[in-house]
């Protein structure tokens, strides 16, 4: 039998939890973890023995294969490993069954973690990796075991390998967007830095389960919220990972040509909390905003008067970051904007820009071939799959593989001269000087 991949469904887990006692023998099946004696006694004392250890084996088994069907697995369509799994499983079933030691918890516990253990780690013999879960989820029927699906306790949310199983018997998203969240930190890693990776963003969905379920049990003790309120809370739950961790985002190659969607999760990782990233993220918001149309058109607010154009969507992204920096803290043309912070690179001593000593949220600045003047700039996002990538507003706000030569609005071609780093220090030291220049 082939190898599940490190399944702890084997010798050394949950069903192999009572596997090595040794304390003894008892006649009659029971929850003290004895195993049946089958030697001694009379024929009859045998075979009554032998009938009774075949029940509880086969009424076992059932009961293993009933919960499979009511979990959508098709047992009749599965992949070799699915099979060599189930095959362990039942191999250990039946040998807790017969000798007895099966109690009613530890069965209950391995039924559940092997189907959470299907959902999680293989795929349906059709390719699909979770629709089954997904069909579950949005029938809103109870499970069997009421702990899969009613999670009474706020601290018990998070502890059960599928907290979206509850969030996602919802309509505010689509089935293939639900499949996305729910493969979000699951997936199978190529590498040692994928399995930190995706670690992080499991850590991350999960933190944001537990965070909307502290809100609603907080709103509920003050008052404010009902028990029919959860599911709403279970919403903004889902909201919240789709927006920040898997929303499909339009991305360009750098002829400014259609290169698909990116999840806006592997552009910014929603676990970094670096100022640049903050920066980046941000500007996202206005991604598809046409050039020079009003920032609120797509984010209300008080910085919704902006024309956004290259320079005024850091501006903007700024004034949002933080109230203060909308006034007398960075202009918004370009040609001003390179002066003041950190320089990262410049072309005068190297032609490519050193991608990975780079962070998100850095500016990079273009020279006009003809005139010498700064005449465009863009906020850096990353490399995704290996390609450095850049949030700029060209015809309009995009997302797109950073250039080092393009041409403007006005026709002319520029050249990618200069890369900075701008910090809430400068920032805050940029508002105050120019605060107290204009007292003055």
């Amino acid at each position: 039998m082939k190898s599940t991949g490190g399944t702890s469904l084997g010798a050394s887990g949950p069903l192999a939890k009572n596997g090595a006692r040794t304390r003894g023998y008892t006649d009659t099946a029971s929850d003290s973890g004895a195993p049946i004696r089958f030697t001694g006694g009379t024929m009859e004392d045998k075979r009554r023995k032998y009938d009774e250890a075949m029940v509880r084996q086969a009424v076992t088994l059932n009961d293993f294969h009933d919960y499979l069907d009511w979990g959508n697995i098709d047992r009749s369509n599965l992949t070799a490993e699915q099979s060599d799994i189930l095959e362990l499983v039942e191999q250990e079933l039946t040998k807790k069954s017969v000798l007895g030691t099966l109690t009613e918890q530890e069965r209950n516990t391995v039924f559940k973690n092997t189907l959470n253990y299907l959902y999680s780690h293989t795929k349906s013999a059709n390719g699909d990796p979770y629709p089954i879960f997904i069909d579950i989820a949005k029938t809103g029927v109870v499970a069997p075991y009421a702990a899969i699906i009613d999670l009474p306790e706020k601290n018990d949310y998070v502890k059960g390998p599928f907290p979206e199983q509850i969030a996602m018997n919802t309509d505010v998203l689509s089935n293939k967007d639900l499949r996305m969240i729910f493969e979000y930190g699951r997936q199978k890693p190529a590498n040692e830095a994928e399995v930190e990776k995706y670690k992080q963003q499991f850590t991350y969905k999960n933190n944001v389960y537990l965070e909307e379920m502290e809100n609603y049990f907080d709103a509920l003790k003050n008052g404010k919220a009902t028990p029919k309120d959860r599911q709403k809370y279970l919403d903004q739950a889902v909201l919240r990972i789709y927006e920040t961790c898997t929303k499909p985002i339009p991305v360009k190659d750098k002829r400014g040509k259609d290169a698909g969607t990116v999840p806006i999760g592997e552009l910014i990782p929603p676990y970094d909390d670096s100022f640049g990233a903050q920066v980046a993220r941000e500007a996202l918001r206005l991604v598809g905003l046409k050039y020079l149309h009003k920032a609120k058109e797509i984010i209300p607010g008080e910085n919704g008067d902006y024309n956004i154009d290259c320079s005024r969507l850091v501006s903007w992204t700024l004034s949002e970051i933080n109230p203060e920096w909308k006034y007398d803290t960075i202009s918004t043309s370009a040609r001003y904007q390179i002066n003041g912070f950190k320089k990262v690179w410049s072309n005068s001593g190297s032609s490519e820009p050193p991608y990975e000593g780079m962070l998100p949220g850095d500016t990079l600045f273009w020279k006009g071939n003809e005139t010498g003047e700064i005449v465009h700039t863009a906020i850096y996002i990353g490399m995704v799959d290996e390609v450095p990538m850049m949030i700029e507003a060209d015809n309009t706000v995009q997302i797109v593989e950073v250039r080092e030569k393009t041409t403007n609005n006005n026709g002319e071609d520029s050249t990618l001269v200069q890369v900075n780093r701008m910090t809430p220090e400068e920032l805050d030291k940029h508002h105050d000087q120019n605060t107290a220049k204009s007292i003055n």
